[in-house]
């Protein structure tokens, strides 16, 4: 399959990624007793990995293409090797990173063979890809070309070799990387739609409760004289004022929310202006409506039955 997809016009390079959650592990030097733990998560990669990716080996050797006997080799980025810095210079012998045992977990020896530098704001320690997890391995295929226009070519170079597989699926990075992205979006928006009804509907109800409550007030000042549509404009204006004071409230807890919620969230959060515009428009339309509504059937109503109690 790895030679077919080669054979694909623009196709520059391809590398194997271990599939599923990139596993975390604590990293200690061996021989070294200190209370610090260095947390690195773990890629399992094959040899041709750095061959086709930003990252580069600039201290040290590959990862072996056999991984022969004995501890593991693996590399690390740099932000792993300047954080054992302290722990190695304490080491007798190790002057370098290359070569050092470590501990992962406490329980796995491996041995640094070499310096990845990276872009990763993390730890990173790069395991040899294991021969039981090639079958169920991502490929990471690099084009010359805009990446769309492999995908076909690339679908049917797989399914000349594996016409049995159903189960591979070929997409650009873009769509792998914001896939759930978007699935998830799509189930928040959902349940903030269900939300926002539900606290319309209440708010509706609410306040055309306290209208339909005040149909004997409405009567009398009808009864005296008062025109019905000076009587439907003071509603008007009534509901008016809770929305003014309902929107200026909950424009400041958007605010303080806002302030809270970028502080938890790893990336550039913009407040959106048009939401937050959609959500109070919503609002004062339903507390409006729930006034204009109860208001304009009590006008309709006989005065005088009202007033008989009838």
């Amino acid at each position: 399959m790895r030679e077919r997809i080669r054979q694909v016009p623009g196709v520059a390079a391809l590398t194997l990624q271990a599939a599923g959650n990139e596993p975390t592990v604590q990293i200690t030097v061996a021989g070294f007793e200190t209370n610090e733990r260095v947390t690195a998560r773990v890629q399992r990669i094959d040899t041709e990995f750095f061959r086709m990716s930003d990252a580069a080996v600039v201290q040290g050797s590959d990862l072996p293409a056999d991984p022969g006997t004995g501890a593991m080799v693996v590399l690390v980025n740099e932000r792993i090797a300047s954080q054992l810095r302290l722990a190695l210079s304490r080491v007798e012998g190790a002057g370098t990173a290359i070569g050092t045992r470590l501990m992962l977990d406490g329980s796995q020896p491996v041995t640094i063979g070499g310096v990845v530098r990276d872009n990763a704001p993390e730890g990173l320690l790069y395991q040899r890809l294991p021969e039981v997890e090639v079958a169920s391995a991502n490929v990471l295929i690099r084009t010359n070309g805009p990446a769309t226009s492999a995908v076909g070519p690339i679908r049917s170079a797989i399914a000349a070799v594996a016409a049995t597989q159903t189960s591979a699926r070929v997409t650009t990075l873009r769509e792998a990387s914001t896939g759930m992205l978007q699935r998830l979006t799509g189930m928040a928006l959902v349940v903030a739609g269900l939300a926002l009804s539900l606290a319309v509907v209440g708010l509706y109800g609410a306040v055309a409760f306290i209208t339909i409550q005040r149909t004997r007030e409405i009567a009398i000042r009808v009864a005296i004289g008062a025109p019905r549509a000076a009587v439907l404009r003071m509603l008007l204006w009534e509901g008016g004022y809770v929305v003014l004071l309902g929107c200026t409230a909950g424009l400041a807890l958007t605010g303080i929310a806002f302030r809270f919620m970028s502080g938890m969230i790893f990336a550039r959060w913009t407040l959106d202006p048009f939401a937050v515009a959609g959500v109070l428009a919503t609002f004062a339309a339903a507390t409006l409506a729930a006034c204009y509504v109860p208001g304009r059937r009590a006008l309709r109503i006989d005065t005088m039955q009202v007033l008989k109690g009838e």
